[in-house]
């Protein structure tokens, strides 16, 4: 394997490393925003169980992946690409 390719290999495993940390941490997240910020309105947050309760049954699965999205990153102008 040359040293360009080795580079490229461990920059998609950098990456590969970085959306399972995100998919991973991201949910704990959300629970922790979730206690802090309607603990007070809501009695079931006081926990994380019940917090992960209520965000199920009110949001479904994808509720604990809330503020997460991507961004595409697009060119000014596409028929001018700087590389």
């Amino acid at each position: 394997m040359s040293e360009s390719q080795r580079v490229h290999f461990q920059g998609l495993l950098g990456a590969a490393a970085s959306l399972m940390s995100t998919l991973a941490v991201q949910p704990l997240e959300v629970i922790k925003m979730g206690m802090i910020v309607k603990s007070n309105q809501i009695t079931k947050l006081a926990s994380a169980y019940g917090s992960v309760e209520y965000i199920l049954l009110n949001e479904g699965f994808n509720g604990l992946y809330r503020g997460l999205r991507t961004i595409p990153i697009k060119p000014k102008d596409p028929h001018q690409l700087e590389i």
